[in-house]
């Protein structure tokens, strides 16, 4: 939880995912509660707007919190 924690303080910007920075994918797989390959997939469909990821996801049947 402790990473978690470090992770969610360095994401500066919540609207966007920026995909090229690996903390950042971890950071919204575990917020998302998915795994970073279905994240990328979604990233890849969708664009980087956490918005529209998270819509995605959730049609997509993967449970987000």
């Amino acid at each position: 939880m402790d990473e978690v924690y470090r992770m969610h303080r360095r994401v500066r910007d919540r609207t966007r995912i920026r995909a090229e920075d690996y903390l950042e994918i971890r950071y919204w797989a575990t917020t998302l509660r998915c795994t970073e390959s279905t994240l990328r997939a979604a990233i890849a469909v969708v664009g980087t707007g956490s918005d529209g990821v998270r819509t995605y996801l959730e049609l997509a049947g993967v449970r987000v919190v």
